[in-house]
């Protein structure tokens, strides 16, 4: 996404809309494999040359070309257009409205609406005028394979309804194929070879001699500068390209019997539509005479715009809307390769490590409710917070020079071992806060830590506060006033070191608030400006009973909030209800709310009910766990999910399927609190008993590409 963002792709533009390329050739079989290398694209060569049958038409084509005004080329049609967007995302609003104004107002022929993926990935590699490659949705968004809202297609030829889209046998719904196809993306066979495909979109293969050597040479349109409106003096001729531009952006097919026409008077032969639709408006009309062209396209114009078309009209824009545009040139040289993680930290230097790795113990010995690693080594203070009932905390600093027991740390052996063994964390004093309302039970979502450590915010006071702490001192630096009850919950955004993220509270008083901590002020700043008195951003309602857990995720600027024996409700962050989650039957109280950046929400219920659902409120899992669930939380990716309950075990669970892959031996008391270190190596468990247990954890063991089958 980086690359198509400072190459001048945007979703704020359909006419240049990120492009993402095809990965998996496999759309027929029952079961997906990626662990063989067969069942992936070859990402050195572009879409139009992976068959080599139609990669040798595309190099007769551009060697056989002759033209005074027109440069040879392999490709009359593009990877992307807005066409070719509006009619993946065609099942979504806004894009199915905006897909019938292009059209004037009616969806195009069944046959050429997208239908199945096996028939697209099919046509990228038979048909010579479809060379479309993917955007960023299929790696993200199931919704646009349903029809959810039961537009009419029509039927194809076959007598097939056009409803859903059909997906390949390995895929069991939408969900699941976005979830293959994104690991597929992130796998390592198309990391090892992306800088391929970079060279060709964006690099030195997509313009000059490289590009013809890799049959990467496009319509001349489509590049940049290639054509500027202003500087032409024949009126005529910049009538043509004008009436042609706006003309597609209508109804290419309306101008494909007049065009037949036309080439039938003159060469007695029927021009097939790719050469009449897609690049024929241009080859056909600059191979014989553009300006015959010209009364045809100004009627046409006039009968749909009741308008004598202007010059001005058709200008770039228009070039771009309708044969797509190639982004900006980024790289004039091969684009370096990725280093492989595989290559690189071979899991046969790996040895077993044992699951403990560290045992803290407390001396209040009071239950360790709230556990925060803030372990990265640009914090100025790495260190793990650690908060229990009793309201006594530490800021226990973390050593991220440990080396784990087994381990090499250098693969040379010249180089002398430190013989000295060092723990990964030290004990640090316990600091007090007070004035807690003590008919709330102190549990893991009423505190939080900033990403540096520096300050905590706590809540459940009897004054319906929520106060901000120094962990240095446990000096109360502010104290906020809004709810109008105890508040029970509070949350924070994931941001950054040194940088602003927003906090939401929730409360009895059945509201949710959304507040803007500032790390250059170093406090709540409301609305009004003020640190003593500040407002909140705003307010979220629809709750009818106290506020249980909430949750943020600042990158789609959502709140997700749970209420006593009511739902889960979804607001944006400027106070709009969007949906509900309901509860499945069985189901009462939602007590913890986890999100994941890949788009789903996990909610724990009473009774030991874990869902999954899409973040547009779709249930996708739900299972009945037996043990008393008190803490959950996510690994960075999203693709791994670790809890503990009352029965003292940590587990370790797939997201996608809510499928138990690991367990840790039982502790000797229930697991309130669970936290993750930076690096992914460390799991932290806060103990009933005042102990933290540090456990060894490492995901790669059970990522797909170690195992032998997917």
């Amino acid at each position: 996404m980086y690359l198509n963002t400072i190459a001048g792709r945007t979703y704020n533009d359909l006419n240049q809309y990120p492009v993402f390329p095809w990965v998996i050739v496999n759309y027929e079989s029952e079961e997906l494999d990626l662990s063989q290398p067969n069942n992936f694209r070859d990402l050195s060569k572009p879409i139009g040359a992976l068959n080599p049958t139609r990669k040798a038409f595309f190099d007769e084509r551009y060697e056989t070309w002759e033209h005074d005004q027109i440069p040879p080329f392999h490709y009359g049609t593009h990877y992307s257009t807005a066409a070719f967007t509006l009619n993946w995302l065609i099942r979504v609003e806004p894009f199915t409205t905006m897909f019938l104004n292009l059209q004037g107002g009616k969806f195009d022929h069944a046959d050429r609406t997208f239908s199945s993926v096996t028939q697209a990935w099919k046509s990228c590699q038979r048909d010579t005028s479809d060379v479309k490659e993917l955007i960023p949705e299929f790696y993200c968004l199931p919704e646009m394979f349903v029809n959810h809202n039961g537009f009419t297609f029509g039927k194809q030829d076959d007598g097939s309804e056009v409803k859903d889209i059909i997906l390949p046998p390995w895929a069991k719904n939408p969900e699941d194929f976005v979830r293959i196809n994104r690991m597929a993306l992130e796998s390592e066979f198309v990391s090892c070879q992306l800088h391929h495909w970079i060279d060709l979109i964006f690099g030195y293969k997509q313009r000059g001699p490289e590009a013809v050597r890799a049959t990467n040479v496009f319509y001349y349109l489509t590049y940049e500068g290639s054509v500027n409106l202003e500087t032409m003096t024949d009126l005529v001729m910049k009538e043509v390209y004008n009436m042609v531009f706006l003309f597609h952006s209508y109804n290419q097919w309306d101008l494909l019997p007049y065009l037949q026409r036309k080439c039938q008077l003159r060469n007695n032969d029927r021009f097939s539509h790719e050469r009449c639709i897609i690049h024929g408006v241009f080859i056909v009309s600059y191979s014989y005479n553009q300006r015959d062209l010209l009364p045809y396209l100004r009627r046409k114009c006039q009968l749909r715009n009741n308008d004598r078309f202007s010059h001005e009209r058709g200008d770039k824009e228009n070039q771009i809307r309708n044969f797509g545009q190639t982004p900006l040139q980024l790289l004039t040289e091969p684009h370096p390769p990725r280093s492989s993680v595989m290559h690189l930290t071979p899991m046969m230097f790996s040895t077993v490590q044992d699951d403990v790795c560290m045992i803290m113990k407390f001396l209040s010995n009071s239950p360790v409710c709230h556990v925060a690693a803030n372990t990265h080594p640009a914090v100025p203070v790495a260190a793990v917070t650690t908060i229990s009932c009793n309201h006594n905390f530490a800021i226990n600093k973390w050593n991220n020079n440990y080396q784990q027991q087994g381990t090499p740390s250098n693969f040379s052996s010249t180089e002398k071992q430190d013989t000295q063994v060092k723990l990964p964390m030290e004990m640090d004093q316990l600091l007090v806060m007070n004035n807690f309302d003590e008919r709330i039970k102190a549990k893991h979502t009423s505190f939080i830590t900033t990403a540096d450590n520096r300050f905590l915010f706590a809540c459940g006071f009897w004054d319906k506060s929520f106060r901000l702490f120094s962990t240095e001192t446990a000096k109360i630096l502010q104290v906020v006033h809004g709810h109008f009850d105890v508040v029970t919950c509070v949350a924070r955004s994931e941001c950054n070191l040194n940088q602003d993220c927003y906090v939401i509270t929730g409360s009895k008083d059945c509201t949710v608030m959304v507040w803007m901590f500032t790390s250059r002020n170093q406090a709540i700043i409301g609305d009004n400006g003020s640190m003593e008195h500040p407002t909140p951003k705003a307010t979220l309602t629809g709750h009818e009973t106290e506020v249980t857990c909430v949750a943020v995720l600042a990158e789609l600027g959502l709140v997700f909030s749970g209420s006593y024996k009511g739902p889960c409700l979804v607001h944006t962050l400027n106070g709009d209800l969007l949906r509900s989650l309901e509860a499945p039957d069985g189901c009462c109280t939602p007590e913890i709310i986890s999100v994941s950046r890949e788009a789903f929400v996990l909610v724990k219920f009473d009774q030991g009910q874990i869902c999954n659902y899409s973040i547009n409120g779709r249930l996708l899992q739900r299972v009945s766990h037996k043990d008393n669930i008190q803490t959950i939380i996510l690994s960075r990716d999203g693709q791994y999910i670790m809890l503990g309950g009352n029965s003292g075990v940590v587990e370790v669970w797939r997201s996608h399927d809510l499928n138990l892959l690991y367990t840790y031996p039982p502790c000797d008391s229930s697991i309130l609190s669970l936290a993750l270190t930076h690096d992914h190596k460390f799991l932290l468990a806060g103990l009933g008993t005042g102990c933290l247990l540090v456990f060894n954890i490492d995901f790669n063991k059970w990522h797909h590409e170690y195992q032998e089958r997917y």
